[in-house]
Formats: C-alpha cells, sequence, structure tokens
C-alpha cells in the first residue's frame, strides 16, 4: 500500500501478570522480604509486600559475641557530652529491645537490672538480664551475634554521641585510706588503673576508659561556713528563686552559675507556677572547641530538675535549660 501520515506518535504496550503463591507452613514457596543487614521471611499473615518499614527516629545496633546462655551483660556507654543538639527536646523515652530470632522484643522492666544513664543522655552503665529467646538463632541482622538496641521514637538529635561502648563493666569505687585529702581534687585519668591489687580468677585484663567522676575533696571551712549560712536561709525549702539557684549549685559542681526566672517558660515569659532555670558549666568542664557556645549536658540538666523539685511544691513546676 502507498505510504501515509500515521495519526500517533508512539505506541506503549503494557500488561499486568496476577499469580497466586501459597507460603504457608507447608508450603513450596517461600518470599524473603530484604532488610539492610539480613532478610526476615514473610508470613502468610501479612497482608502486603512492602518494603521494610524503619520508623524510628533513631536506632544504635550492639552486637555481642560469646554469649551463648542467658546470663547478665554488663555494658559501659560513654558520651560526648554537649553534642546534642542545643534546642532539641525529647518527647518520649528510650526503649531497649532484643533481636528473638526475626522479632525485636521489648525488654521488660526487670530485666534491666541497672541502669545510670538518665534515660541514655549521659555516661553510664545498663544491665541486662539476657532471656533464652535472644539467643534464637536469626536472619534479620546476619552475623551470629547476639543482638540489642535502643531506640529514640522522634528525639535522637536530643541526644549526646556515643564515643564508645565496653562490654564487662563495672564501676571501681575509691575508697579512702588516710590518702592526701586534695587527692580528690582533680579527677583520676584514664587508664592510671591497670591492673587489680589482688589477682582476681577469670579476669584476663582490666581496663579504665574514662577518667574517674563524682569525687570532691574534703569540704574547706570556707565552704562549709557558706554551706551552713545557706541552709538557714532556705531550711531545706526552694520558695524563690534565690533558694532554687543555691541548691542546684551546691549540688552540681558542675554547674558554675545559674540563674532562675521565675512564672516563666522558655517561650513565654508569664506562665504562672513555672520557674525556668538557665545554667552555665563550669570552665573544667568545656571542650576547648566549645569555649564559644559553652553548654551542659542534658542528663545533666534533667538531674538538676529532679533534684530541685524534691524541695519545691507540688503547685509548681520547673526546667532547666542551656543558654
Amino acid at each position: 500500500p502507498q505510504p501515509y501520515t500515521p495519526e500517533f506518535n508512539s505506541l506503549h504496550l503494557d500488561y499486568v501478570k496476577e499469580d497466586e503463591l501459597d507460603i504457608s507452613a507447608n508450603a513450596e514457596h517461600t518470599v524473603m522480604q530484604l532488610h539492610p543487614f539480613g532478610y526476615a521471611e514473610i508470613s502468610n499473615s501479612q497482608e502486603t509486600l512492602i518494603a521494610p518499614d524503619y520508623i524510628y527516629n533513631g536506632q544504635l545496633y550492639l552486637g555481642l559475641s560469646n554469649c551463648t546462655v542467658p546470663q547478665t551483660v554488663n555494658l559501659y556507654i560513654s558520651r560526648l557530652d554537649g553534642t546534642e543538639a542545643i534546642d532539641a527536646i525529647i518527647n518520649e523515652k528510650t526503649a531497649w529491645y532484643y533481636l528473638a530470632g526475626s522479632n525485636w522484643q521489648k525488654f521488660k522492666f526487670e530485666e534491666i537490672t541497672v541502669n545510670t544513664t538518665h534515660d541514655f543522655t549521659e555516661s553510664g552503665f545498663v544491665s541486662f538480664a539476657i532471656p533464652a529467646a535472644a539467643l534464637m538463632s536469626n536472619t534479620l541482622m546476619g552475623e551470629n551475634l547476639l543482638w540489642l538496641k535502643v531506640v529514640s521514637a522522634s528525639s535522637a538529635d536530643a541526644y549526646p554521641s556515643v564515643i564508645d561502648v565496653y562490654a564487662n563493666a563495672v564501676e571501681a569505687l575509691f575508697e579512702d585510706r588516710s590518702n592526701d585529702p586534695y587527692h580528690l581534687q582533680t579527677p583520676l585519668a584514664a587508664g592510671t588503673i591497670a591492673k587489680p591489687v589482688i589477682k582476681i580468677n577469670g579476669v584476663k585484663s582490666l581496663l579504665q576508659p574514662s577518667a574517674s567522676y563524682g569525687g570532691a575533696m574534703a569540704e574547706q571551712d570556707e565552704h562549709y561556713y557558706t554551706r551552713v549560712s545557706e541552709r538557714l536561709r532556705h531550711k531545706d525549702r526552694s520558695w524563690n528563686i534565690w533558694d532554687y539557684e543555691h541548691l542546684v549549685l551546691e549540688k552540681f559542681p558542675s554547674i558554675y552559675k545559674i540563674k532562675c526566672i521565675s512564672h516563666a517558660q522558655q517561650d513565654d515569659m508569664y506562665v504562672p507556677g513555672s520557674v525556668l532555670c538557665v545554667a552555665l558549666p563550669a570552665t573544667i568542664n568545656i571542650a576547648e572547641k566549645d569555649l564559644l557556645q559553652p553548654r551542659i549536658s542534658k542528663g545533666i540538666l534533667t538531674e538538676a530538675e529532679e533534684y530541685i523539685s524534691s524541695f519545691m511544691t507540688t503547685f509548681a513546676t520547673v526546667k532547666c535549660i542551656n543558654p
């Protein structure tokens, strides 16, 4: 036939293929869902085939080797204070999980026997009673390890960076044996403790990864008279902003100065019943790179809030923030 001008510019062909698979327990077909570190088998109870859903804002995964029986595991989590976002707000508590097979199970309250991290906001110890279910083999994380994770649903930037995580961690306490009273004036540097005085069976070596904390030298006369005078004035009660400031400064040597603003919140200067406390850190606690933006960790601020709340009326609320 003679050529003619076509009435369309392109032609597209498409089709949809439908099939039906039996993925019940005894079926011959298996459908796998790929995850970043492994895979999970999809059961017939799942309604849709979708990509894995990682809905949490932040997750830290910890894999433990040589954990073959249910036991207690002690971890020390070292944090870099002041690296959290200064304006970030923690909207919910963190949650700890263990991997059982291919499912993450939340630790029960009684299975976390020790937690000194103040809801993961500062360095501290976490002790787990590992259940038998955590020892089940899994394909979700790939490696042959016991897996734990801590989850922040929406506030990951409100937590300081993690420097390191140490297993088999214990806390060593200083025992005064007529030592120099100025001994506790400065922290014991990391790496000072290298071995126990008396050999401990089953312990091959010791590591002191960070400097000591919480120590204070014997009270000097000048401080004694100041403390007693302040105690006689506020009588262990906080009913005005002077009381708030001096109670906190007495308890927390890492806070150099604190300014309390009555009937105020961070975004409102007239809220009866609210007290806003703005704190500055002691210069000894400020890293050189942060000298122009001094800040206190959220862990210490939270501790200060909890401490001062025990001295105040139940009809008032207090909030401690960085400048």
